[in-house]
């Protein structure tokens, strides 16, 4: 399966169980991966896709296997890291975001719960996200599954304890309110 450039985002589960897809192709442009949306493709099951347990597809992050553990520095060039990556990888404890990534979906590392330093080019979803009236995207909880600033102390993990911001020239209103 290719997807093209146009494409923006791809919605949870899209893919799942497509048995017969063997290769994917994604554009290099940033795109919002949803959960599981490759999951059960023979592309997903093929232990030679995943490089010491997490799978890229192009310069995109799509999972990681709960058994990363210790430091986990994600690749230079990746721009996108799908929506529950890192999801309940409990023995995670630091993880190097570079600069280069342009998107992290919702619970990219919810569930890690051991974590306990992060370096990140940006608070949120995205460098320059776009909030509407009932969601925000700009808060530090987004990647963890919070829904607005006011869900920082429920879903930010009590073990994290430094975070470094490496891109962003500007942190929005109350994104770290309340995290401990």
């Amino acid at each position: 399966i290719t997807i093209g450039k146009n494409i923006e985002s791809i919605g949870a589960y899209a893919f799942m169980g497509c048995e017969n897809i063997r290769r994917i192709v994604l554009p290099s442009t940033p795109l919002s991966i949803s959960s599981g949306v490759f999951s059960d493709t023979a592309f997903y099951k093929n232990s030679n896709n995943w490089d010491k347990g997490v799978l890229y597809i192009g310069t995109n992050l799509i999972k990681a296997e709960e058994s990363i553990s210790g430091l986990y520095q994600i690749k230079s060039g990746t721009t996108s890291i799908a929506w529950s990556a890192f999801e309940d990888c409990t023995s995670l404890k630091s993880v190097k975001v570079p600069d280069s990534v342009e998107k992290i979906g919702m619970y990219a590392f919810d569930g890690c719960t051991a974590l306990e330093s992060m370096t990140l080019p940006f608070v949120g979803e995205s460098l320059n996200p776009e909030n509407d009236e009932y969601f925000s995207y700009d808060h530090f909880s987004y990647i963890f599954g919070g829904s607005s600033e006011w869900d920082n102390d429920e879903y930010v993990p009590a073990s994290l304890k430094t975070v470094v911001i490496t891109k962003d020239t500007n942190i929005a209103k109350s994104a770290f309110e309340d995290c401990g």
